[in-house]
C-alpha cells in the first residue's frame, strides 16, 4: 500500500510510480531469499492506469488519451525490464 513508501516517492496521483515500487518488489523478495522466507507474491502496477500519470520527464507530448495509455505502458514496460534484468543476476 502507499503508505510502505516514504512521503517523497508518494508523487504520482494514486500512489508512488512504478519504478519505485518494482525496486521495492525486488528488494522485498531478495530479502525473502536472504531469509529463505519463500512465499506467493502479487504485484499491481499503477502508471499504465487511469490517469496513466508518469513521472516528470516521462511523458512526452501528447495528442490524445490512446497516446497517453501508449506512453504508460511504454514506461511500465521499461520498468518490469529494469526489474527482470536485475533479478538474472540473483540466485532465485
Amino acid at each position: 500500500n502507499k503508505y510502505s513508501f516514504p512521503n517523497h516517492l508518494q508523487t504520482a496521483k494514486w500512489g508512488v510510480h512504478d519504478e519505485y515500487t518494482f525496486d521495492t518488489l525486488f528488494d522485498h523478495l531478495a530479502l525473502n531469499d536472504q531469509q529463505q522466507q519463500y512465499t506467493f507474491t502479487a504485484f499491481f502496477t499503477l502508471s499504465s492506469h487511469e490517469p496513466y500519470d508518469l513521472p516528470d520527464g516521462r511523458q512526452l507530448r501528447v495528442l490524445d488519451k490512446t497516446e497517453l495509455f501508449l506512453q504508460s505502458l511504454r514506461y511500465t514496460d521499461s520498468c518490469l525490464n529494469v526489474f527482470i534484468e536485475r533479478a538474472k543476476q540473483e540466485s532465485w
